[in-house]
C-alpha cells in the first residue's frame, strides 16, 4: 500500500511542481510585461525630464526677454517724461518769445520814453512828415550798418541803443506831426 500512496503522493507533489512551473511561467510572463511598461514608463520619464528641461530653459528665456522688455519700457517712460519736461520747458521758452513778459515791455518803453525825452530837449521839434522820415531813417541806417556786420561781431549794446532811438524818432513824429505834441487817443 505504501506503493500506491507513494504513487499517489508523488503525482500529487507532481502536480504541484506542474502548478508551481506554470504559476513561476505566469509570474515570469508577469514580471516581463511589469519590466516592459517600466521600461516604457522609464523612457516616458526621461523624456517628460527633457520636456521639463526645455520647458525651463524656457521658461528662463521668457524670464530674462521680460526683464529686458520692462527695463526697456521703464526706459523708454524715462524718455517719455523727460520728453514732457523738455515740451514744457521749450513751450514755455517759445510762449516767452511770443508773448513779451511785461517787464520787458515796461523797461524797453521807458527806454524808448527816456530817449524821446532826451532828444526832446536837445532838439526842435519835427516840422513835417519829410523832416521825420530823413530823422528816423538816418536813426534806421545807424542801426542796419551794424545789423550787416557778420554775426559775433555785432555791438549788441549799439544796435538795441539804434533801435530805441529809431522808436523814440517814431513816436516822436507821431507827437509832433501828426498830433501837434498832444496825444489823443
Amino acid at each position: 500500500m505504501r506503493d500506491s500512496n507513494s504513487k499517489y503522493a508523488l503525482r500529487g507533489e507532481i502536480r504541484e511542481i506542474c502548478d508551481l512551473r506554470i504559476y513561476v511561467k505566469a509570474l515570469s510572463k508577469d514580471c516581463d510585461l511589469k519590466n516592459a511598461r517600466i521600461a516604457v514608463l522609464e523612457e516616458e520619464i526621461y523624456d517628460l525630464r527633457e520636456h521639463n528641461e526645455a520647458l525651463s530653459g524656457a521658461h528662463t528665456k521668457i524670464t530674462k526677454e521680460n526683464i529686458q522688455l520692462t527695463d526697456n519700457l521703464h526706459k523708454a517712460l524715462t524718455r517719455n517724461a523727460n520728453l514732457r519736461v523738455k515740451i514744457k520747458q521749450l513751450t514755455r521758452e517759445l510762449d516767452s518769445c511770443l508773448h513779451y513778459p511785461e517787464k520787458s515791455i515796461s523797461a524797453i518803453l521807458g527806454m524808448v520814453r527816456s530817449e524821446l525825452l532826451r532828444a526832446s530837449e536837445m532838439h526842435p521839434a519835427m516840422r513835417s512828415l519829410h523832416e521825420a522820415h530823413g530823422v528816423i531813417l538816418e536813426e534806421f541806417e545807424e542801426f542796419w550798418e551794424e545789423a550787416k556786420k557778420k554775426t559775433g561781431s555785432q555791438d549788441e549794446n549799439l544796435i538795441k541803443k539804434e533801435l530805441i532811438q529809431t522808436a523814440a524818432m517814431c513816436v516822436r513824429a507821431i507827437l509832433d506831426i501828426l498830433n501837434k505834441g498832444a496825444w489823443s487817443e
